[in-house]
C-alpha cells in the first residue's frame, strides 16, 4: 500500500486505515483513534458507570489493539522469514544430493 498523506487521511476507509497502521504507519492508527474513541468511550462510560473506569477501558483497550496489529505483522513478517528459510535449506539438501 502506498503511505498514506497523513493531512488527508479523512478520505480512506478504516480498513485502509488499519493496513496502514500494519505497515507501519502509526499516524493511521492515531486518526482510527481519533474516529472512533467518543462512541468506544461513551460505551465503556456505559458498563463501568464511572469516568475513571471508562477513561482507563479506553486507553487499555485501544493499546491492545495496537499490540494486535502490530504482533500480526510481526507474525506475518516471521512466518515469511520462516518459509524462506525452509525453502533455502530444501535447494542446499537438493543441491548436496546431486
Amino acid at each position: 500500500m502506498a503511505t498514506l498523506r497523513a493531512s488527508g487521511l479523512d478520505e480512506y476507509s478504516g480498513a485502509e486505515l488499519v493496513a496502514a497502521t500494519n505497515s507501519g504507519e502509526t499516524h493511521a492508527f492515531e486518526k482510527l483513534v481519533f474516529r472512533c474513541k467518543r462512541s468506544v468511550f461513551a460505551a465503556a462510560q456505559r458498563i463501568t458507570n464511572t469516568r475513571e473506569d471508562a477513561e482507563d477501558v479506553v486507553q487499555e483497550s485501544f493499546h491492545k489493539a495496537f499490540l494486535h496489529l502490530v504482533s500480526r505483522k510481526f507474525n506475518a513478517v516471521a512466518l515469511s522469514k520462516f518459509v524462506s528459510q525452509k525453502k533455502k535449506r530444501s535447494l542446499t539438501k537438493e543441491k548436496v544430493k546431486t
